[in-house]
């Protein structure tokens, strides 16, 4: 599966893929506690660890970019693919804006560049979202996107040794394209 993504651009935003120079801006999301709150990935206690997730994903096909501000080339998040599965074409997603940017339209504005280029350039025909159940947001958000809720995975999060359930989303290639 690989679309590469040098830059795409939307009205206010810039994306481009993830690389080294990004750490500083991946470490400030995945160190902020109430951000990563819902999230199964490690809260980040060095530059160090930002590091390692963007070589991490990098290495492993996976399909990560930061959003930025056109004008500025101010970092408010990161939008990805991850886990492709090659032989039933499907990836999963993340994403995560720094609290100062939520509900400004930013995450919204690169969904709808992001997820049309991955559908239209590569084998991708499904991307699912798990969502912890304690995260109405992002399930308003995912469905008000065109994500359908699927149904409940059972106890498969873990956050400070209690087990939470998740939502499944997904969204189809003729969902979007």
């Amino acid at each position: 599966m690989q679309a590469a993504i040098r830059i795409l651009h939307t009205k206010n935003l810039v994306l481009t893929e993830l690389d080294a120079n990004d750490a500083s801006a991946v470490f400030e999301l995945f160190s902020d506690a109430e951000l990563m709150s819902f999230m199964d990935d490690e809260l980040h206690k060095s530059i160090k660890d930002a590091e390692n997730f963007i070589e991490k994903h990098n290495a492993n096909d996976s399909l990560f970019c930061s959003i930025r501000i056109k004008s500025t080339g101010q970092s408010v998040g990161l939008i990805g693919l991850y886990d492709f599965n090659k032989k039933h074409h499907f990836a999963n997603c993340k994403f995560i804006t720094a609290k100062a940017y939520h509900r400004k339209g930013f995450l919204l504005e690169a969904l709808n560049v992001f997820i049309p280029h991955v559908f239209q350039n590569t084998s991708i025909h499904r991307i699912e979202a798990q969502v912890h159940i304690n995260n109405i947001k992002i399930q308003k958000f995912l469905s008000r996107f065109g994500f359908k809720q699927e149904g409940i995975i059972r106890e498969n999060f873990i956050i400070d040794g209690k087990y939470y359930d998740s939502i499944m989303y997904s969204l189809l290639k003729e969902d979007i394209v």
